[in-house]
């Protein structure tokens, strides 16, 4: 995915949490934009429940996806 594609999905607002799908089938949810730092050739993420950043490539992420909330069951 072109690096300009990936900055435009998470500048939106409100930002809602995302799912970014590799070519290699990882997934990885960020729950905050300030928890990913965008350049035009690398990715710095901290996944939800990760103790570690995961660095990957651009061209790497297949789609982005919003996380849809789980509904609540009375």
């Amino acid at each position: 995915m072109k690096p300009e594609a990936i900055k435009k999905v998470f500048s939106r607002r409100p930002f809602r949490p995302l799912e970014l799908v590799l070519d290699n089938g990882e997934r990885f949810v960020v729950a905050h934009p300030e928890l990913a730092l965008l350049g035009e050739t690398m990715i710095a993420l901290m996944p939800v429940g990760a103790t570690d950043p995961e660095i990957i490539a651009p061209e790497a992420v297949s789609s982005i996806h919003a996380v849809r909330k789980r509904s609540r069951r009375a």
